[in-house]
């Protein structure tokens, strides 16, 4: 159970992080300044969606009832 609650954080605060040097590249202009700035920027956006994207489904799998493997006739 811990060792799951420090991987939704660590995937958690690295979904931030990359969110914030996307962020940090959009505003100092590195995005349309060259060719590095725009690969940077989408792979901080995709480690984001990934990362976000586990949090996400982890959440609710977490909420979801549980399901019946085995149903008694």
């Amino acid at each position: 159970m811990l060792e799951r609650i420090i991987a939704l954080l660590f995937c958690f605060i690295l979904g931030l992080a990359s969110l914030g040097v996307a962020g940090w590249l959009g505003v100092s202009g590195d995005v349309i300044a060259s060719v590095d700035g725009l690969f940077i920027t989408l792979v901080a956006l995709l480690t984001a969606a990934i990362c976000f994207g586990y949090v996400g489904m982890q959440v609710q799998a977490a909420l979801s009832p549980p399901s019946n493997a085995k149903k008694r006739r």
